[in-house]
């Protein structure tokens, strides 16, 4: 998925502010490359690490876009969730990108065409070369 780096805020720990191609909200992330980050466009995979544990199906927004957005200790992801073939992990379209989570609880409310919000610790930006 296309992000801009819109800051390196801790170059040591990879620590970055980035934004979905075309969003408003920003967010932050850790840059996962044995280069460092550099301000601007960049094509990555976003991770989300481990299990989710907050989270909550949702009204679609309106307009309907996904979103990633800093919250209170940690990250806000609001998208929605596409068709898939693993029971224990979920597809979700995040921009022009797919993500794919785990959901802990009683995950019988999800299906494909559902909106979902999630709350995580952190999330993990994976570049590669388009």
């Amino acid at each position: 998925m296309k992000v801009e780096i819109v800051e390196v805020a801790d170059p040591g720990s990879g620590q970055v502010v980035f934004r979905l191609a075309g969003a408003r909200d920003t967010a932050s992330g850790y840059w996962s490359s044995g280069e460092d980050a550099q301000v601007g466009e960049s094509t990555v995979e976003l991770d989300v690490p481990g299990e989710v544990t907050a989270w909550s199906v949702v009204a679609p927004p309106e307009p309907p876009e996904s979103s990633v957005a800093d919250v209170d200790g940690g990250v806000a992801i609001t998208a929605e969730v596409l068709p898939g073939e693993d029971a224990d992990a979920f597809a979700l379209r995040v921009g022009v990108g797919v993500v794919l989570v785990e959901l802990s609880g009683d995950v019988s409310a999800v299906a494909p065409g559902t909106w979902v919000s999630l709350s995580v610790p952190k999330v993990v930006l994976y570049p590669f070369s388009a």
